[in-house]
């Protein structure tokens, strides 16, 4: 048997959607928490939810308001969350205010929340509004001294304590009140071109490893749901370089890769039956290409296949797909990929006001869920600009990268879309986009002015795994069949 003091304390779950994520796996029993943020931040929202999950699991819960507001009106404001349960309360989770016992000074308080604790049983406390008993207090070792004796009393029983503060959670003049706390969650609320971001930060954990930086929080109808940043999907530890001393026993024959065809026999021949599986490929062009249409006929070729495959959109609602693929002679292999026993799932956002984080976040639970080979998101140019709108464009390149490390570690077979802002040319650049630049395979497509018309062009620019010319193809988009590939004018 381990001795104490180096066994690892048990993980309770906070039954708060990612946020178990972040903190590296729960809360570890009789822990102090501190919840700090803004006003608006969420604070007792989180709190409270975690107390109700609590109670519904039967672990006798209490929560302490110390002057942030009345327990009657914390009551009628919680009552509008889908995680409140009115037959919980006075038999799981009891609600008592601080109030009175204020009154009488800080440890009165103190003692307060001990003998409650204590009488109920209790396995989780909460204390929202730790902001009212600094309020009391005639100086600040006042306060750290309620931290400290409610913290180290709670814990000695296995009682988990979590306390809401309105502060900001950085502040170095909490610094002292810091150390005395095992777990810090900052939360963040702030205004960004008139769209409210909330964010929530594990900035201390004591003997764990939570997930760095700040992560995407969203308040709705459920409570509160946390959106683990999509980089720390891709490294779970510190990032280090992977160094090869020897070679790995699987790499000592040839390599044998497989293909993801198109559906279209002249382009999947030109690229030597399809794009390389378990990578990503980028098709870009500029408006009107048929670049929807061509990740169309990618998708379908996969239910065609009887593969799993997602559609994530931001573009085309369900009718105009199906519109569109109605007008190629594609619209029954859509329909039969969307029935209930289909291989195909289709997500469509509307690209207001995205969270990058949630949007991620939703797409890998679904891609685990179908267990998807193949993914078509249409188009990147969204996921860049809420990327943008939400943090800052330097970022776009740290998410991409992200993504396509998780899907390649997935095994699935990205083609995304992307446009180009030139619309006639014949020489794009891509040195600097991101994208072109982690995608294995690059596929573009382009309006291409010959003898005074516009032909459509497609051009194998990248392929990392397989052969490939510089030509340029002519293609034509008319029914029944959608695009056909001619041959390049060597060939002619």
């Amino acid at each position: 048997m381990p001795d104490h003091d180096t066994a690892h304390p048990a993980l309770v779950s906070t039954s708060v959607p990612g946020l178990d994520v972040v903190l590296g796996g729960g809360l570890f029993q009789g822990a102090l928490v501190l919840i700090m943020g803004p006003p608006g931040s969420g604070k007792t929202t989180l709190a409270t939810q975690i107390a109700f999950a609590a109670a519904q699991a039967h672990r006798k819960t209490i929560v302490f308001t110390a002057l942030s507001e009345s327990t009657t009106k914390l009551l009628k404001h919680l009552q509008r969350f889908a995680f409140f349960d009115a037959s919980l309360i006075g038999v799981e989770i009891v609600f008592f205010s601080l109030e009175a016992f204020l009154a009488d000074g800080v440890a009165a308080a103190s003692d307060a929340v001990i003998a409650a604790t204590r009488q109920v049983g209790a396995e989780l406390v909460i204390i929202d509004g730790f902001r009212g008993i600094t309020g009391v207090a005639s100086d600040p070792q006042q306060a750290r001294a309620f931290l400290f004796d409610v913290g180290a009393a709670l814990s000695l029983a296995g009682t988990t304590t979590i306390i809401n503060s309105e502060a900001e959670p950085r502040d170095p003049k909490l610094f002292p009140e810091s150390t005395t706390a095992d777990v810090i969650l900052g939360l963040t609320y702030g205004v960004r071109d008139r769209r409210a971001l909330r964010g929530i930060e594990a900035i201390k954990v004591r003997g764990g490893t939570p997930l760095p930086g700040i992560h995407a929080l969203g308040l709705d109808g459920t409570g509160v749901l946390v959106y683990p940043r999509i980089e720390t999907q891709a490294i779970t530890a510190l990032p280090r370089p992977e160094v090869v001393a020897a070679l790995p026993p699987w790499a000592a024959s040839a390599t044998s890769l497989t293909t993801a065809a198109f559906g279209i026999p002249a382009l999947d021949a030109l690229l030597s039956g399809g794009v390389t599986r378990d990578t990503s490929t980028l098709l870009t062009g500029s408006l009107g290409t048929g670049k929807t249409l061509l990740a169309l006929h990618f998708a379908l070729a996969g239910v065609a296949a009887g593969e799993p495959v997602v559609m994530l959109s931001f573009r085309e609602t369900l009718p105009q797909l199906l519109a569109k693929a109605d007008a190629f002679a594609l619209g029954a292999t859509l329909r039969a990929g969307l029935a209930a026993a289909g291989p195909l799932t289709l997500i469509r956002w509307e690209p207001v006001e995205l969270v990058p984080e949630q949007v991620l976040d939703h797409l890998l639970t679904i891609l685990a869920q179908t267990h998807a080979q193949r993914l078509v998101i249409d188009s990147l140019v969204e996921l860049q600009r809420a990327v943008t709108e939400t943090s800052s464009r330097g970022r776009i390149a740290n998410v991409i990268a992200a993504l396509l490390a998780v899907l390649r570690q997935r095994k699935v077979t990205l083609l995304g879309v992307l446009e180009t802002s030139v619309t006639v040319t014949s020489t794009p650049d891509f040195a600097a986009d991101p994208l072109a630049i982690l995608a294995e395979n690059l596929l573009l497509l382009q309006h291409v002015g010959q003898e005074e018309q516009i032909q459509r062009m497609l051009t194998v620019l990248k392929m990392r795994f397989a052969p490939h010319t510089l030509t340029r193809y002519p293609f034509t988009i008319a029914a029944p069949e959608g695009i056909r590939l001619g041959p390049s004018d060597t060939d002619r």
